[in-house]
């Protein structure tokens, strides 16, 4: 493995690290829920947040494709980790998309103050997998697929490109 491949390994997992550390000291917030118009907004909110993740995502993963043009090799474990990850965040999203109209309706049906991220996604699926659930892992699976994504584009870009004379 070259040299800067692993500076960005190490990098990548450092990053990890910290955001492991800086994220396990903060105190639980309870949260109690919103009214029926902030639950709305809040839809609103995942629907373009998920819509705009798997743009990029899907810009990462033609990205991808186009660096194995030209006879350019890409990393034997970033390339393909960068396929999985993406393709789990791409599937987070789609469920995600895919139940919006569930959940507006059991909000529109709702007279009480309502939690969306603790909302099954499906009436049909268990408490256990809801919005917050997906949200989290789609947001997990897109940071880890950028990081490796990365290192894909610093391996390949780093390699020495040979012109072939026809």
């Amino acid at each position: 493995m070259e040299k800067s491949a692993k500076l960005s390994v190490v990098g990548a997992i450092l990053f990890a690290i910290i955001l492991v550390i800086i994220n396990s000291g903060q105190e639980e917030i309870v949260f109690t829920g919103v009214t029926k118009d902030g639950a709305e907004r809040s839809l609103d909110y995942i629907k373009d947040a998920t819509i705009w993740l798997a743009g990029m995502q899907t810009a990462m993963l033609t990205a991808l494709a186009f660096l194995t043009q030209d006879n350019r090799k890409i990393h034997a474990i970033s390339g393909p980790a960068t396929v999985v990850f993406v393709g789990a965040a791409l599937f987070c999203a789609a469920w995600l998309i895919t139940g919006l109209p569930s959940v507006a309706m059991r909000v529109e049906l709702s007279r009480d103050i309502i939690d969306v991220l603790s909302a099954p996604i499906y009436s049909w699926l268990p408490n256990v997998i809801n919005f917050e659930y997906f949200l989290t892992l789609m947001h997990w699976f897109w940071a880890a697929g950028i990081l490796f994504f990365a290192h894909t584009l610093l391996v390949a870009f780093s390699q020495k490109r040979h012109k072939t004379i026809e």
